[in-house]
Protein backbone atom coordinates (compact mmCIF):
# COMPACT_ATOMS: atom_id res chain seq x y z
CA UNK A 1 0.00 0.00 0.00
CA UNK A 2 1.40 3.91 -1.10
CA UNK A 3 0.24 6.56 0.47
CA UNK A 4 -0.22 9.72 -2.14
CA UNK A 5 2.30 12.49 -1.40
CA UNK A 6 -0.16 15.27 -1.83
CA UNK A 7 -1.92 17.34 -4.10
CA UNK A 8 -0.04 19.53 -6.99
CA UNK A 9 -0.58 22.74 -8.46
CA UNK A 10 0.44 25.13 -10.28
CA UNK A 11 1.13 28.84 -8.85
CA UNK A 12 1.16 31.31 -12.14
CA UNK A 13 4.22 32.92 -11.66
CA UNK A 14 4.91 32.59 -15.53
CA UNK A 15 2.91 33.21 -18.47
CA UNK A 16 0.47 30.38 -18.81
CA UNK A 17 1.74 27.35 -20.71
CA UNK A 18 5.21 29.17 -20.98
CA UNK A 19 6.97 27.22 -18.64
CA UNK A 20 5.81 23.57 -18.88
CA UNK A 21 7.56 20.84 -19.90
CA UNK A 22 4.93 19.64 -22.73
CA UNK A 23 5.40 22.43 -24.73
CA UNK A 24 8.23 21.28 -27.06
CA UNK A 25 6.31 18.06 -27.69
CA UNK A 26 3.28 19.94 -28.36
CA UNK A 27 4.65 21.94 -31.10
CA UNK A 28 3.03 20.29 -33.87
CA UNK A 29 -0.04 21.12 -32.70
CA UNK A 30 0.00 24.36 -31.03
CA UNK A 31 2.77 26.18 -32.47
CA UNK A 32 2.70 28.96 -34.82
CA UNK A 33 5.62 27.92 -37.19
CA UNK A 34 6.39 28.46 -40.86
CA UNK A 35 4.41 24.96 -41.00
CA UNK A 36 1.10 25.64 -39.76
CA UNK A 37 -1.28 22.56 -38.37
CA UNK A 38 -5.13 22.72 -37.67
CA UNK A 39 -4.59 23.32 -33.86
CA UNK A 40 -3.39 26.63 -33.80
CA UNK A 41 -4.61 30.13 -32.55
CA UNK A 42 -6.65 30.02 -29.48
CA UNK A 43 -8.84 33.07 -28.88
CA UNK A 44 -11.00 33.40 -25.56
CA UNK A 45 -13.82 35.99 -25.70
CA UNK A 46 -16.70 33.72 -23.33
CA UNK A 47 -15.88 31.15 -21.06
CA UNK A 48 -18.94 28.72 -22.09
CA UNK A 49 -18.30 29.21 -25.57
CA UNK A 50 -14.51 29.12 -26.75
CA UNK A 51 -13.44 28.65 -30.08
CA UNK A 52 -10.39 28.65 -32.67
CA UNK A 53 -11.17 29.39 -36.16
CA UNK A 54 -7.84 27.96 -38.07
CA UNK A 55 -5.65 29.26 -41.26
CA UNK A 56 -3.21 27.10 -41.81
CA UNK A 57 -2.11 24.61 -44.65
CA UNK A 58 -1.66 21.10 -44.08
CA UNK A 59 0.15 18.39 -47.07
CA UNK A 60 -1.55 15.67 -48.42
CA UNK A 61 -0.24 13.30 -45.86
CA UNK A 62 -1.90 15.38 -42.95
CA UNK A 63 -5.78 16.15 -44.92
CA UNK A 64 -5.79 12.29 -45.21
CA UNK A 65 -4.87 11.57 -41.79
CA UNK A 66 -7.75 14.09 -40.48
CA UNK A 67 -10.22 13.44 -43.28
CA UNK A 68 -10.59 9.90 -41.88
CA UNK A 69 -10.73 10.53 -38.26
CA UNK A 70 -13.48 12.61 -38.65
CA UNK A 71 -14.97 10.35 -41.25
CA UNK A 72 -15.24 13.28 -43.43
CA UNK A 73 -13.34 13.22 -46.35
CA UNK A 74 -15.62 16.16 -48.19
CA UNK A 75 -14.82 18.56 -45.16
CA UNK A 76 -11.50 20.48 -46.25
CA UNK A 77 -9.28 22.65 -43.92
CA UNK A 78 -8.86 24.83 -42.79
CA UNK A 79 -10.69 22.98 -39.70
CA UNK A 80 -12.20 24.10 -36.38
CA UNK A 81 -11.17 23.52 -33.29
CA UNK A 82 -13.37 24.78 -30.97
CA UNK A 83 -13.97 24.08 -26.75
CA UNK A 84 -16.74 24.62 -24.69
CA UNK A 85 -17.69 24.81 -21.07
CA UNK A 86 -20.29 23.16 -20.37
CA UNK A 87 -22.05 22.55 -16.77
CA UNK A 88 -21.85 18.75 -16.11
CA UNK A 89 -25.10 17.52 -15.72
CA UNK A 90 -26.25 18.83 -19.15
CA UNK A 91 -23.25 17.75 -20.48
CA UNK A 92 -23.82 14.00 -19.71
CA UNK A 93 -27.49 14.12 -21.14
CA UNK A 94 -25.69 14.37 -24.73
CA UNK A 95 -24.96 11.34 -26.42
CA UNK A 96 -21.98 11.07 -27.80
CA UNK A 97 -20.57 12.13 -24.03
CA UNK A 98 -20.83 8.54 -22.46
CA UNK A 99 -20.46 6.85 -26.05
CA UNK A 100 -16.83 8.85 -26.12
CA UNK A 101 -16.48 7.97 -22.20
CA UNK A 102 -17.26 4.43 -22.59
CA UNK A 103 -14.64 4.12 -25.96
CA UNK A 104 -11.30 5.63 -23.64
CA UNK A 105 -12.68 3.25 -20.75
CA UNK A 106 -12.34 0.38 -22.83
CA UNK A 107 -8.94 1.01 -24.97
CA UNK A 108 -6.74 3.00 -21.97
CA UNK A 109 -8.14 1.04 -18.87
CA UNK A 110 -8.91 -2.09 -20.24
CA UNK A 111 -13.05 -2.24 -18.74
CA UNK A 112 -15.66 -4.12 -20.43
CA UNK A 113 -17.60 -2.02 -23.38
CA UNK A 114 -21.18 -1.81 -21.95
CA UNK A 115 -22.36 -1.41 -26.04
CA UNK A 116 -20.34 -4.32 -27.20
CA UNK A 117 -20.52 -6.81 -24.47
CA UNK A 118 -22.85 -8.48 -22.31
CA UNK A 119 -23.37 -6.61 -18.97
CA UNK A 120 -22.05 -8.06 -15.83
CA UNK A 121 -24.59 -8.63 -12.89
CA UNK A 122 -25.08 -5.44 -10.88
CA UNK A 123 -27.12 -2.86 -9.54
CA UNK A 124 -28.73 0.63 -10.50
CA UNK A 125 -26.89 3.35 -8.62
CA UNK A 126 -27.59 6.71 -9.24
CA UNK A 127 -25.69 7.76 -6.03
CA UNK A 128 -26.88 11.63 -4.88
CA UNK A 129 -28.11 12.49 -8.71
CA UNK A 130 -31.41 14.26 -8.26
CA UNK A 131 -34.66 12.95 -9.70
CA UNK A 132 -35.07 15.52 -12.30
CA UNK A 133 -31.67 14.04 -13.93
CA UNK A 134 -32.53 10.69 -13.61
CA UNK A 135 -35.68 11.28 -15.38
CA UNK A 136 -33.73 13.08 -18.63
CA UNK A 137 -31.04 10.43 -18.12
CA UNK A 138 -33.77 7.48 -18.24
CA UNK A 139 -35.44 9.16 -21.08
CA UNK A 140 -32.19 9.51 -23.38
CA UNK A 141 -31.20 5.91 -22.62
CA UNK A 142 -34.62 4.65 -23.55
CA UNK A 143 -34.38 6.90 -26.90
CA UNK A 144 -31.33 5.54 -27.97
CA UNK A 145 -31.22 2.00 -27.23
CA UNK A 146 -34.51 0.93 -26.44
CA UNK A 147 -35.50 -0.56 -29.65
CA UNK A 148 -31.89 -1.87 -30.68
CA UNK A 149 -31.07 -3.65 -27.03
CA UNK A 150 -32.25 -6.87 -25.27
CA UNK A 151 -33.71 -5.62 -21.58
CA UNK A 152 -30.72 -7.04 -20.09
CA UNK A 153 -28.11 -5.41 -22.33
CA UNK A 154 -30.24 -1.53 -21.84
CA UNK A 155 -30.00 -2.14 -17.87
CA UNK A 156 -26.17 -2.75 -18.19
CA UNK A 157 -25.77 0.53 -20.34
CA UNK A 158 -27.49 2.55 -18.18
CA UNK A 159 -25.85 0.46 -14.97
CA UNK A 160 -22.48 2.22 -16.80
CA UNK A 161 -24.02 5.34 -17.71
CA UNK A 162 -25.08 5.70 -13.92
CA UNK A 163 -21.66 4.54 -12.45
CA UNK A 164 -20.36 7.54 -15.16
CA UNK A 165 -22.36 10.08 -13.81
CA UNK A 166 -21.60 9.21 -10.04
CA UNK A 167 -18.01 9.31 -11.11
CA UNK A 168 -17.60 12.86 -13.40
CA UNK A 169 -21.05 14.74 -13.30
CA UNK A 170 -22.12 14.20 -9.51
CA UNK A 171 -20.84 17.34 -7.26
CA UNK A 172 -20.83 18.63 -3.97
CA UNK A 173 -20.21 21.76 -5.11
CA UNK A 174 -22.67 24.37 -5.04
CA UNK A 175 -23.54 25.77 -9.52
CA UNK A 176 -22.59 29.47 -8.36
CA UNK A 177 -20.53 30.96 -6.32
CA UNK A 178 -21.25 34.49 -5.05
CA UNK A 179 -19.28 37.74 -3.96
CA UNK A 180 -16.00 36.65 -6.21
CA UNK A 181 -15.49 39.55 -8.19
CA UNK A 182 -13.02 38.46 -10.37
CA UNK A 183 -15.31 36.38 -12.37
CA UNK A 184 -17.90 39.24 -13.36
CA UNK A 185 -15.83 39.99 -16.24
CA UNK A 186 -16.87 36.48 -17.65
CA UNK A 187 -20.32 38.45 -18.74
CA UNK A 188 -22.24 35.64 -16.12
CA UNK A 189 -23.36 37.97 -13.86
CA UNK A 190 -21.37 36.74 -10.75
CA UNK A 191 -19.03 33.84 -10.34
CA UNK A 192 -20.01 30.25 -11.97
CA UNK A 193 -18.40 27.50 -9.76
CA UNK A 194 -19.05 23.88 -9.78
CA UNK A 195 -18.26 21.03 -12.16
CA UNK A 196 -17.66 21.10 -15.67
CA UNK A 197 -17.41 19.38 -18.79
CA UNK A 198 -14.81 21.37 -21.40
CA UNK A 199 -15.71 19.65 -25.16
CA UNK A 200 -13.14 19.61 -27.32
CA UNK A 201 -14.15 19.56 -30.85
CA UNK A 202 -12.63 19.23 -34.53
CA UNK A 203 -14.63 20.24 -37.58
CA UNK A 204 -17.50 19.47 -34.87
CA UNK A 205 -16.67 16.03 -33.84
CA UNK A 206 -16.22 15.50 -30.55
CA UNK A 207 -12.62 14.00 -29.60
CA UNK A 208 -12.33 15.09 -25.96
CA UNK A 209 -13.72 16.02 -23.09
CA UNK A 210 -11.95 17.51 -20.00
CA UNK A 211 -13.67 17.47 -16.38
CA UNK A 212 -13.25 20.20 -14.22
CA UNK A 213 -14.03 21.78 -10.91
CA UNK A 214 -14.49 25.53 -10.67
CA UNK A 215 -13.68 26.32 -6.91
CA UNK A 216 -13.19 29.87 -5.27
CA UNK A 217 -9.11 29.97 -5.62
CA UNK A 218 -8.30 28.14 -8.77
CA UNK A 219 -9.57 25.50 -10.82
CA UNK A 220 -9.12 21.91 -10.30
CA UNK A 221 -8.38 19.30 -13.21
CA UNK A 222 -10.34 16.10 -11.92
CA UNK A 223 -10.53 13.84 -15.41
CA UNK A 224 -9.58 13.71 -19.25
CA UNK A 225 -11.18 11.28 -21.62
CA UNK A 226 -10.93 11.48 -25.65
CA UNK A 227 -11.22 9.64 -28.54
CA UNK A 228 -8.45 7.16 -28.47
CA UNK A 229 -7.66 7.16 -32.13
CA UNK A 230 -7.43 10.84 -32.35
CA UNK A 231 -4.79 10.66 -29.33
CA UNK A 232 -2.53 8.39 -31.96
CA UNK A 233 -2.13 11.96 -34.36
CA UNK A 234 -2.71 14.65 -31.36
CA UNK A 235 -1.52 14.56 -27.23
CA UNK A 236 -4.97 15.23 -26.19
CA UNK A 237 -3.65 14.60 -22.15
CA UNK A 238 -1.14 16.93 -22.63
CA UNK A 239 -2.97 19.63 -25.02
CA UNK A 240 -6.11 19.35 -22.42
CA UNK A 241 -4.08 20.36 -19.38
CA UNK A 242 -1.87 23.32 -21.87
CA UNK A 243 -5.96 24.50 -22.43
CA UNK A 244 -6.97 24.37 -18.73
CA UNK A 245 -4.39 26.39 -17.68
CA UNK A 246 -4.41 28.88 -20.07
CA UNK A 247 -8.35 29.01 -19.16
CA UNK A 248 -7.66 29.08 -15.32
CA UNK A 249 -5.32 31.89 -15.95
CA UNK A 250 -6.36 34.41 -18.65
CA UNK A 251 -10.21 33.37 -18.44
CA UNK A 252 -10.77 32.60 -15.21
CA UNK A 253 -8.02 34.96 -13.37
CA UNK A 254 -7.58 32.70 -10.74
CA UNK A 255 -4.10 31.69 -9.17
CA UNK A 256 -3.80 28.21 -9.18
CA UNK A 257 -4.51 25.11 -11.20
CA UNK A 258 -4.76 22.05 -9.50
CA UNK A 259 -3.78 18.59 -10.72
CA UNK A 260 -4.33 16.45 -8.08
CA UNK A 261 -2.70 13.58 -6.19
CA UNK A 262 0.93 13.07 -7.32
CA UNK A 263 2.00 9.34 -6.44
CA UNK A 264 5.99 8.97 -7.78
CA UNK A 265 5.98 5.28 -8.24
CA UNK A 266 3.04 5.79 -10.59
CA UNK A 267 4.22 6.16 -14.07
CA UNK A 268 0.92 7.40 -15.58
CA UNK A 269 1.10 9.94 -12.89
CA UNK A 270 4.40 11.25 -13.46
CA UNK A 271 3.37 13.80 -16.23
CA UNK A 272 1.99 15.87 -13.60
CA UNK A 273 5.87 17.28 -13.36
CA UNK A 274 6.39 18.46 -16.31
CA UNK A 275 4.26 21.50 -15.92
CA UNK A 276 6.35 24.21 -14.07
CA UNK A 277 6.96 26.02 -11.77
CA UNK A 278 4.29 23.73 -9.45
CA UNK A 279 4.50 22.78 -5.84
CA UNK A 280 3.15 19.87 -3.71
CA UNK A 281 1.41 19.67 -0.55
CA UNK A 282 3.09 18.10 2.35
CA UNK A 283 1.10 15.81 3.75
CA UNK A 284 2.05 16.39 7.34
CA UNK A 285 2.18 20.05 7.76
CA UNK A 286 -0.21 21.01 4.58
CA UNK A 287 2.18 23.44 3.45
CA UNK A 288 2.83 23.91 -0.41
CA UNK A 289 6.60 23.19 -1.24
CA UNK A 290 8.24 23.83 -4.17
CA UNK A 291 8.33 20.81 -6.62
CA UNK A 292 12.02 20.32 -7.12
CA UNK A 293 12.51 21.04 -3.26
CA UNK A 294 9.72 18.34 -2.30
CA UNK A 295 10.83 15.81 -4.66
CA UNK A 296 14.17 16.14 -3.77
CA UNK A 297 13.07 15.61 -0.18
CA UNK A 298 10.99 12.85 -1.19
CA UNK A 299 13.46 10.30 -2.83
CA UNK A 300 16.13 11.23 -0.06
CA UNK A 301 13.77 10.34 2.80
CA UNK A 302 11.16 7.85 1.47
CA UNK A 303 13.20 5.80 -1.40
CA UNK A 304 10.52 2.96 -1.15
CA UNK A 305 7.14 4.04 -0.17
CA UNK A 306 7.36 7.91 -1.28
CA UNK A 307 5.49 9.04 2.04
CA UNK A 308 7.17 11.48 4.01
CA UNK A 309 7.32 15.02 5.68
CA UNK A 310 7.81 17.51 2.75
CA UNK A 311 7.98 20.30 5.24
CA UNK A 312 9.94 22.18 7.92
CA UNK A 313 12.74 19.47 8.04
CA UNK A 314 12.94 17.33 11.01
CA UNK A 315 12.42 18.47 14.20
CA UNK A 316 13.52 17.23 17.66
CA UNK A 317 10.26 16.53 18.46
CA UNK A 318 9.97 14.41 15.56
CA UNK A 319 13.28 12.82 16.25
CA UNK A 320 11.98 12.15 19.89
CA UNK A 321 8.86 10.33 18.54
CA UNK A 322 10.27 8.73 15.95
CA UNK A 323 12.48 6.92 18.71
CA UNK A 324 9.57 6.09 20.78
CA UNK A 325 8.16 4.50 17.75
CA UNK A 326 11.04 2.36 16.92
CA UNK A 327 11.26 1.07 20.82
CA UNK A 328 7.80 0.68 21.00
CA UNK A 329 7.89 -1.35 17.58
CA UNK A 330 5.74 -4.68 18.13
CA UNK A 331 7.97 -7.76 17.07
CA UNK A 332 7.17 -11.52 15.97
CA UNK A 333 10.09 -13.36 17.09
CA UNK A 334 8.23 -16.64 16.85
CA UNK A 335 7.45 -17.66 20.23
CA UNK A 336 4.09 -18.67 19.25
CA UNK A 337 0.73 -17.91 21.40
CA UNK A 338 0.54 -14.53 19.59
CA UNK A 339 3.41 -13.63 21.67
CA UNK A 340 5.02 -10.07 20.66
CA UNK A 341 7.87 -8.59 21.75
CA UNK A 342 9.68 -4.90 21.67
CA UNK A 343 13.70 -4.61 20.89
CA UNK A 344 13.85 -3.88 25.08
CA UNK A 345 13.27 -7.11 25.20
CA UNK A 346 15.91 -8.43 23.45
CA UNK A 347 19.73 -9.22 24.23
CA UNK A 348 22.21 -6.61 23.41
CA UNK A 349 23.16 -9.03 20.17
CA UNK A 350 19.78 -9.58 19.36
CA UNK A 351 19.19 -5.87 19.50
CA UNK A 352 21.73 -4.90 17.63
CA UNK A 353 20.51 -7.43 14.67
CA UNK A 354 17.16 -6.26 14.61
CA UNK A 355 17.32 -2.29 15.42
CA UNK A 356 18.36 -1.49 11.76
CA UNK A 357 15.47 -3.20 10.27
CA UNK A 358 13.14 -1.61 12.47
CA UNK A 359 14.47 1.75 12.16
CA UNK A 360 14.38 1.40 8.24
CA UNK A 361 10.52 -0.15 8.33
CA UNK A 362 9.72 3.10 10.65
CA UNK A 363 11.15 5.43 8.06
CA UNK A 364 9.36 3.37 4.82
CA UNK A 365 6.37 3.13 6.74
CA UNK A 366 5.87 6.33 8.66
CA UNK A 367 4.80 6.45 12.61
CA UNK A 368 1.02 6.09 12.26
CA UNK A 369 1.68 2.66 10.21
CA UNK A 370 4.24 1.67 11.83
CA UNK A 371 2.22 1.65 15.52
CA UNK A 372 -0.21 -0.40 13.51
CA UNK A 373 2.09 -2.79 12.41
CA UNK A 374 4.13 -6.11 13.37
CA UNK A 375 7.24 -7.01 11.94
CA UNK A 376 7.73 -10.17 12.02
CA UNK A 377 11.09 -12.05 11.93
CA UNK A 378 12.18 -15.21 9.92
Amino acid sequence: IEDTTGAVRLPFLTKAGSGTGSDESLATTTSSSSKQTPLQEYADSDPTDTSISTAGTMDLAERDIVGELLQKPTVEPPYEFSIRTIPAAESALMPEVHKLFFDYQCSVHNDPHPLRESPQDQDLDWGDLSADFRKEASSMLQRLYGQTLSPERQHGVACAFSSFCRFLVESPLPTRIDGQAALDKTGSGGRVGGTFHQHYRIAGQLVAVGVVDVLQGGLSSVYVFYSPEWSRHIPLGKLAVLKEIEYTSETLQLPYYYLGYYIESCGKMRYKADFMPSQLLCPATYEWVDYSEAHATLLRESPERHCCKLFGGVSEEDEAERQRVIEGMALDVGAGNGTLVTLSMLQDQGQALIRPHVEEYVQQAGHVMSQRSVIRLV
